[in-house]
């Protein structure tokens, strides 16, 4: 799974028709929280060696972790911790305009 929208990257540039790919989620139990590293491609990586043109990452914690990561939801509600990191991204601008491809 992927995002698939325009981005702003560095410095204000623009990026159209780029692909947002989730590349680790890692939990940090101690502090009830998420970290997301979240690669964007020009073109939809065919192979996972692609290079990304840029990493961002992501922290989610607090009321969001207990709503996307809480055990309860991962565990009751059966639902994957890569799914609901998309999920959580959508909530931002510019990913909430993205489109899941």
């Amino acid at each position: 799974m992927a995002l698939s929208g325009n981005i702003e990257l560095w410095e204000g540039v623009e990026l159209y028709n780029a692909y947002c790919k989730i590349l680790r989620v890692m939990f940090i139990i101690k502090r009830n929280a998420v970290l997301i590293a979240i690669g964007i491609y020009k073109e939809k990586p065919k192979t996972k060696d692609k290079d990304s043109i840029q990493t961002f990452h992501y922290e989610c914690s607090g009321e969001d972790f207990n709503k996307y990561f809480s055990q309860w939801v991962l565990k009751q509600e059966g639902k994957e911790p890569i799914l609901q990191a998309y999920s959580w991204l959508k909530t931002f601008k510019p990913y909430s305009e993205m489109i899941g491809v």
